[in-house]
């Protein structure tokens, strides 16, 4: 895995992203080492090859001569040398022109679905499938997943950062509780730009994609600036969700985090209720969540054991379902990703609610109310009109009680 980002969780401390600059051979030559290497054009084909009856009659010897080919499995014809296919056939060279196979770099044996890689090397279909990845954009075989170095350089330098970009955050509306979204996205094979495109024209300046290699295949991660709720529920583009989900693009395998501001806490004691609330309602929020404890969002017992050394500053290990290593944030990992704007609000919803109940909450309405169970946080949401995607999302998930 890589590095944590520090694009929104650490707010506070920009830094440019490194740039690849190493270009293989362009697209454009790849496709011309096609047509060199097919070197037939289709409805142009060869001579037809000699037959036995018009070459003189050769005797073998048993001891210094090779057999006779065994002659084309597709015209009949014999020829000097017999190609082997992938699919176990035998053919002579005017068949393989004619029909425009190739012959695979790695196992010798010709395929009529051959590509090429970034090298402009021909591959079978079999060791493409056991040695390659397709480049998410142009379709060109590449020996490491994702892109081939020419889309990726030029998407990072004008759509896609790559992880450890981090701008200077543009705070939107009033803190100084603040949160972040990261919405991990996957796209249908070679629709990544396109996806890309697509999100930026919604996000304008708010937002920006970045690289992140725990996507489930294909895909990009969308940062959001710090915003405060309100900001996020009334300005926030969510329309790019719907043009996402159009594009046949899905969130739902891979993650939704949301970074809360550590200066929206009053002290180490609210910031340690606000972690207690959460790691003692855990079947409640994987619910809400919609995904359980797991090795990105671990809800173990090291977690709900040390909050309270976490509350006064000493640092998680990143993977819990609270990561407290980010300087400027706290962010909560549970959630699964999502391309549906309630689930998406409801999970921006249960962080900051969850700041302000527990920021007046005392010792008397602990002991006395059942002040850190769930029912007496979800009475206080429903009172609430403006966390009404929360309460929704509850509702559904019946855990509004």
């Amino acid at each position: 895995m890589p590095e944590p980002s520090l694009a929104v969780d650490d707010w506070g401390q920009p830094e440019e992203a490194a740039q690849r600059t190493h270009r293989p051979p362009s697209r454009g030559s790849a496709f011309s080492r096609m047509s060199e290497l097919v070197g037939q054009r289709p409805g142009h084909p060869p001579s037809a090859p000699d037959t036995a009856a018009e070459q003189p009659e050769t005797q073998l010897s048993p001891t210094t001569d090779h057999p006779a080919p065994s002659g084309c499995e597709h015209c009949g014809a014999q020829a000097a040398e017999d190609h082997e296919t992938l699919d176990d056939r035998t053919l002579c060279g005017g068949c393989i022109r004619e029909h425009h196979y190739l012959r695979c770099d790695h196992c010798q044996r010709y395929d009529r679905h051959a590509r090429l890689n970034e090298n402009s090397v021909p591959i079978c279909s079999l060791c493409a499938d056991a040695h390659y990845w397709s480049c998410a954009e142009c379709g060109v075989l590449v020996s490491e997943g994702g892109y081939c170095a020419d889309c990726h350089a030029g998407r990072r330098s004008t759509v896609i950062h790559s992880y450890s970009y981090k701008p200077k955050p543009k705070f939107q509306g009033d803190g100084p509780l603040f949160v972040g979204i990261e919405l991990e996205v996957s796209t249908p094979d070679g629709r990544v730009r396109d996806a890309a495109h697509t999100v930026l024209k919604h996000l304008g300046t708010v937002g920006y994609l970045k690289e992140d290699s725990s996507i489930r295949g294909q895909g990009f991660e969308i940062v959001s600036h710090p915003m405060s709720y309100a900001w996020a529920m009334e300005q926030f583009p969510w329309t790019f969700l719907d043009s996402l989900t159009w594009l046949g693009c899905d969130a739902d395998a891979n993650g939704l985090h949301v970074h809360v501001s550590r200066e929206a806490f009053d002290g180490p004691c609210h910031l340690y209720r606000w972690m207690k609330f959460f790691y003692r309602n855990q079947r409640q929020v994987v619910t809400l969540a919609r995904r359980g404890s797991n090795p990105h969002a671990d809800f173990g017992s090291g977690g709900r054991r040390n909050i309270k050394h976490y509350a006064k500053g000493e640092k998680s290990n990143r993977y819990q379902a609270i990561n407290t290593q980010n300087d400027a944030t706290l962010e909560l990992r549970v959630f699964a990703g999502t391309l549906k704007r309630q689930q998406a609000q409801a999970a921006i919803g249960l962080a900051v609610a969850s700041v302000e109940y527990t920021r007046l909450l005392s010792t008397r309405d602990i002991v006395r109310c059942g002040g850190w169970e769930w029912p007496a946080f979800a009475a206080w949401v429903s009172e609430r009109s403006e966390f009404a995607p929360l309460w929704a999302e509850m509702e559904e998930l019946q855990c509004a009680c």
